[in-house]
């Protein structure tokens, strides 16, 4: 599956509208990250996957925390990040 959008923006319409869901789209880009493996110096899969999936049900209940709730982002490696290892 390809997924494109705009923006932050336009991918939280398509969450309200149903067209996809955080967790799909937290897939896909899992698919798109292991075809170019030098992208990321560590992926925490596992809390991405919870958290897609606690924002998809958010948006399912109609209550995101904010109109970006489940819009993927990614951190450079300047920061640390607690509980997670190097």
């Amino acid at each position: 599956m390809t997924l494109s959008f705009e923006s932050g923006l336009a991918l939280a319409d398509a969450y309200r509208s149903g067209e996809t869901t955080p967790s799909d789209v937290l897939e896909t880009a899992l698919t798109d990250f292991a075809q170019i493996s030098h992208a990321f110096i560590s992926i925490t899969v596992d809390r991405a996957r919870t958290e897609a999936d606690r924002s998809t049900q958010r948006w399912k209940n109609g209550q995101p925390l904010s109109a970006l709730d489940g819009v993927p982002l990614a951190w450079k490696n300047l920061f640390d990040v607690a509980d997670m290892e190097q």
